[in-house]
């Protein structure tokens, strides 16, 4: 479950596996971009339902989405990404990244929010190859 005050416009989350669908489509694999935040939900990109808070889900980071997200990796033996100036370095086997200056972060919106905060831009999702 993620906190609303954890969200931000342009978050990338999904949606928990309790959630109901009144139009019972299942969303529990896809990954839904925050358009708006109201009161107690959240309206999707390209999408015309909302979510509950308490029914969104983070997405774990993966070294898919760090590539997804125009990371390259810097380290042949190691495992630390790079964008730009910000640095990431993975630690899989714990399901925990860290950034910069050791925040762990486990989930895109928690990226996205660090990397918006410490460079005042968004992270662009890339289209795979």
């Amino acid at each position: 479950m993620i906190q609303a005050n954890e969200l931000r416009i342009g978050n990338w989350v999904g949606i928990q596996e309790t959630a109901l669908h009144a139009d019972g489509c299942n969303y529990l694999e896809a990954i839904f971009q925050i358009k708006e935040l109201k009161k107690d939900v959240a309206q999707f990109k390209g999408f015309h339902t909302e979510e509950y808070y308490k029914d969104l889900k983070g997405i774990p980071l993966t070294e898919e989405w760090l590539v997804r997200l125009g990371f390259k990796k810097i380290s042949p033996h190691g495992s630390i990404w790079k964008l730009g100036n910000f640095h990431v370095q993975d630690f899989i086997q714990l399901g925990i990244y860290e950034c910069n200056n050791h925040v762990k972060i486990k989930y895109i919106h928690q990226l996205q929010n660090l990397y918006f905060c410490l460079t005042e831009k968004e992270l662009e999702l890339k289209e795979n190859d």
